[in-house]
């Protein structure tokens, strides 16, 4: 598997925006988003408070840069780059650039701050549309490259999680074990983390958006652990849930219901299938077992550039799925003033079906 990226492969990745425009009857897009910018032209550095922005129309492809990071544009696959010091006026440079691509609908990114809209709204006109659909539908398809780089993510992931249980013991902080975690990441290979490390112990853990603090992990609680290592600007996201020392009390009881509805939604996860469904069939399992109620989030979502990125797998989202895609399932049950559980795979599906990238055991563990 070729796993390198060449100045030809983001000239493709051009080519096909390009078309979806003219299908469209688009005159040109307007790139400002770091995500979109790194797919499209291997540039991932990403703008800050500098203007960083790509435009594709018919004639040719720009990219407006810092000049501070010349040096990192020479070899990608756009027809022209233009480079800014604090002296100049970068939104007066992308006008230009889109002003000579001719009248006609511009596409731009939901996401666009109002502040750059401002700036541009007399160049955009009455109408503009987003590009957000076009992006969607060629970023949604991960190619063989996403797909390896992906695998390498969840590999320095599960990796670090391994040896990172070695040395969790009670007493520690939560912040404690998320630095302990982010290191061996990092020392086994990540670029950085793919978002900010959840570790959730004891009552904290029936929050799922727990915000990791300098609470101490207790004999006989639950420990959920959620998090993911970047490799080559594409993530993993996984979560698994331990218990320390003893098992609480009916805990074993939810950890295998949700066991059991995480691999329900791996096996429902067949391609075609409307995204929906797969929420349905994994929500099935846990109001069956009696906790319906405390199933509180969708069963899952896309994986790539972003952490969060179509597909969405919720009820609402009647999309079929179409391989070759990458996505998380990721069912929970959060009992308040108890414990929480969250079992989390990135998985992969391809014309094959669909099946976890993962392979760190989601058996009960102690401790």
């Amino acid at each position: 598997m070729r796993v390198l990226l060449t100045m030809s492969d983001y000239r493709e990745r051009l080519g096909e925006l390009r078309k979806k425009l003219a299908e469209e009857e688009l005159q040109q897009a307007v790139i400002l988003s770091r995500e979109n910018i790194c797919y499209l032209t291997g540039f991932c550095v990403g703008s800050n408070e500098r203007l960083t922005a790509l435009i594709v129309n018919g004639k040719e492809t720009s990219l407006v840069v810092p000049k501070l990071s010349q040096g990192q544009v020479r070899d990608i696959g756009v027809d022209k780059t233009v480079t800014w010091d604090d002296r100049d006026d970068p939104y007066a440079i992308a006008k230009e650039i889109i002003g000579s691509g001719g009248k006609g609908r511009i596409a731009l990114e939901s996401q666009t701050p109002l502040s750059l809209y401002m700036r541009f709204k007399d160049m955009f006109g009455p109408d503009p549309v987003f590009a957000d659909q076009l992006m969607v539908a060629l970023r949604q398809r991960k190619r063989g490259e996403e797909v390896e780089f992906i695998r390498k993510a969840v590999e320095i992931s599960e990796k670090a999680l391994e040896e990172t249980t070695q040395e969790i013991k009670p007493g520690m902080t939560e912040k404690e074990v998320a630095g302990i975690l982010e290191y061996n990441m990092r020392r086994n290979g990540s670029d950085g983390n793919a978002f900010s490390t959840t570790v959730a112990s004891g009552k904290n853990s029936a929050n799922p958006h727990h915000v990791t603090s300098d609470s101490r992990i207790e004999a006989g609680s639950s420990l959920v652990i959620d998090f993911g290592a970047s490799y080559r600007n594409y993530s993993s996201d996984t979560t698994r849930t331990f218990v320390v020392g003893s098992i609480p009390e009916g805990f074993k009881d939810v950890y295998e219901t949700v066991r059991k509805a995480q691999q329900t939604g791996i096996d429902c996860a067949n391609p075609g299938i409307p995204a929906g469904d797969i929420d349905i069939e994994v929500r099935k399992v846990i109001e069956n077992a009696g906790y319906g109620e405390y199933f509180t989030h969708r069963t899952g979502h896309g994986i790539g550039l972003e952490t969060h990125e179509p597909p969405y797998i919720n009820e609402s989202n009647r999309s079929p799925l179409q391989p070759p895609a990458t996505f998380t399932i990721e069912p929970g049950i959060y009992i308040q003033g108890k414990y929480g559980v969250r079992i989390e795979d990135t998985v992969l599906m391809d014309e094959k079906g669909t099946r976890a990238v993962n392979s760190f055991s989601k058996e009960l563990r102690i401790l």
